[in-house]
């Protein structure tokens, strides 16, 4: 069953009473009863009398019967006056029948509206013929012999635009009516009077010799002389009526309960898929989070990579600097032990004799001579083995070899400085020299 798409049982509308129609002859053992079926699935008619001695009155209730059409209003009189009208359960094929009455034009005239008409005949004090037609559900057309205080009721129901439901007359201008209002009764027997007051009447029906029926919404009640075959079929409809409302009622509830199982179960698993969706999505954020804070310990772990490898550097490039200093300083000491020895030498040969001091001179030329040559060439700074061929742009020291040149451009641009007076080098020139 799918709750969205299937509609729910249709209930059965109304009491059981409100489904029955009785009418009494001259005796309580003169009758018609006319009983409304419902299951909640299907709708049908069953109608039943005993000693009626109005012929034109059955004869018509078994034309409907044949005709597909349920008796929708019934009214006999004690004047022999009736009514009879039949309508398909579609609302179509819908048709009137009366005779013996002197309300045939208004009845005629009514029927004509699509409103409805409910019609009653009774008597008055007299003997004769009164009637009520109710139009719709507050119009309507009386004979002028009707009860003064029936009119005034209708009238007024009429003006406060209120609902006339249904209206009874019998003999003697004895009448009932129930209406928006309430109800109101007139010429009725004590014990009539006693069973209406009791509880809601959903119809009355007295036959001529004064024996009665009340029809209330699960029950009913009767007077002595009315025949037993009534009060069973009542008692079997109103039994069986009461089973199927019972049993109805069970199945819109079971319904009712299929419904909120299935909305429950698909409100349950719309809150698992959420949950569900909740879930994922949590752990999707939570998974986004330690990728985040993996790729931040990654790049802090490089940065601190980087910063190691800096320090590294520049203190490769400090202790390089203090060795290179350090070599500088040596060799200047070895140069100035140098420069001193050899003018000791130059000194002890200025005291020698001439001849000798000639001698030893022109070897010593040789040599000045080699060392003038190699002081004239600059050495570099770097590797003290090669010639400083290379210039510093833009400080303009000339310092360095071709091959020290190259490793020092190849430096990271921070560590690219020269290594006379630490500044940036942008390029190196080499120099030609002519010695």
């Amino acid at each position: 069953m799918d709750d969205e798409t299937t509609s729910p049982p249709r209930p059965i509308a109304g009491t059981i009473g409100s489904r029955v129609r009785v009418i009494l002859g001259d005796t309580g053992n003169e009758w018609i009863l006319l009983m409304n079926h419902d299951n909640g699935s299907a709708q049908w008619q069953t109608t039943n009398w005993s000693g009626f001695s109005n012929d034109a009155v059955t004869t018509q209730v078994l034309n409907c019967e044949k005709k597909g059409r349920y008796v929708k209003e019934i009214a006999v009189g004690s004047s022999g006056a009736w009514f009879v009208n039949g309508i398909k359960r579609n609302g179509t094929g819908g048709h009137s029948w009366w005779g013996s009455t002197s309300a045939d034009y208004e009845i005629g005239e009514s029927i004509k509206s699509s409103h409805g008409t409910k019609v009653s005949f009774g008597t008055d004090e007299m003997g004769s013929e009164t009637y009520v037609l109710v139009h719709g559900s507050n119009g309507y057309t009386s004979s002028s012999n009707v009860s003064s205080s029936l009119t005034s009721r209708m009238y007024r129901i009429r003006k406060k635009k209120g609902t006339i439901d249904f209206i009874r007359l019998f003999d003697d201008d004895a009448y009932f009516i129930r209406d928006s209002d309430g109800t109101q009764w007139l010429g009725l027997s004590s014990y009539v009077e006693k069973e209406i007051k009791k509880s809601y009447v959903e119809d009355v029906a007295i036959a001529k010799d004064g024996s009665w029926v009340v029809i209330r919404g699960d029950n009913f009640v009767c007077s002595r002389g009315v025949d037993d075959d009534l009060k069973k079929n009542l008692t079997t409809f109103f039994r069986l009526q009461k089973q199927r409302n019972t049993e109805r009622s069970n199945e819109i509830r079971e319904y009712h309960d299929q419904v909120r199982r299935r909305r429950e179960a698909r409100e349950a698993a719309e809150a698992a898929a959420e949950q569900e969706r909740q879930r994922l999505a949590r752990e999707a954020a939570e998974e986004e989070e330690r990728q985040r804070l993996a790729r931040e310990r990654q790049q802090q772990e490089q940065i601190r990579k980087q910063k190691r490898a800096s320090e590294l550097v520049s203190e490769l490039v400090r202790e390089s600097d203090a060795r290179i200093q350090q070599e500088m300083e040596s060799i200047k000491e070895m140069e100035d032990i140098l420069l001193k020895r050899k003018r000791s030498i130059k000194s002890m040969i200025s005291d020698m004799p001439a001849k000798r001091r000639a001698i030893i001179m022109q070897a010593v030329g040789d040599v000045d001579a080699h060392d003038e040559s190699k002081a004239r060439r600059v050495s570099c700074v770097v590797c003290h083995d090669e010639a400083a061929v290379m210039a510093i742009v833009p400080c303009g020291h000339h310092c360095l070899c071709e091959e020290c040149s190259m490793t020092i451009v190849e430096c990271p641009l921070s560590y690219r400085l020269c290594p006379l007076c630490r500044s940036q080098i942008q390029s190196t020139l080499r120099i030609y020299s002519t010695f």
